[in-house]
């Protein structure tokens, strides 16, 4: 009779030893998986908090750093985002449904403030600023700038930079 309590008892316990490893298997795998699945959260939040650093250094308008990079900026800009006269004309014919002249969609205040649109977006503070002269205003616009203690004026149609005045 001892016998076979004893018979019994490693029994219970050979089969306590088996649920026990595999709980620790299954354990295991669920340690692993979780492990992954924290991996590719904290990826996530890793590149989400770049999204939202670059978001704030862009909602904050702020000048450029320098004269350098403002012209930078503008060579960018007119390489990349200036609207050329074939894609005008293109955009007047689906929109006007006619072959109306380039100059009547698409001139100097247009320029300006599809160049404003772009800075803005970039985080860039830039104004559109009509050009007088002694006081006289011509029918012209360009875009104007605060760069190292002075105004800027940017010509939108040539991407021509001159100094317009130092800030006190």
């Amino acid at each position: 009779m001892k016998r076979r309590w004893e018979g019994v008892v490693i029994g219970l316990l050979a089969l306590s030893l088996v649920t026990i490893t595999v709980n620790c298997i299954m354990t295991h795998n669920l340690y692993v998986t979780l492990q992954a699945e924290h991996d590719k959260v904290m990826q996530s939040l890793v590149k989400q908090t770049q999204l939202v650093v670059e978001l704030r250094k862009k909602s904050v308008l702020r000048d450029f750093d320098s004269l350098d990079d403002l012209k930078q900026w503008v060579d960018v800009w007119e390489r990349e985002n200036k609207p050329t006269v074939v894609s005008i004309l293109n955009h007047t014919f689906v929109i006007a449904g006619n072959d109306e002249l380039y100059s009547q969609y698409w001139d100097c205040d247009d320029i300006s403030e599809a160049m404003q649109r772009d800075a803005l977006r970039d985080g860039y503070l830039m104004s559109v600023a009509v050009v007088s002269v002694g006081g006289v205003m011509l029918d012209h616009a360009g875009c104007m700038v605060t760069v190292e203690n002075a105004y800027w004026f940017i010509e939108t149609q040539t991407g021509e930079i001159v100094m317009i005045v130092g800030r006190d």
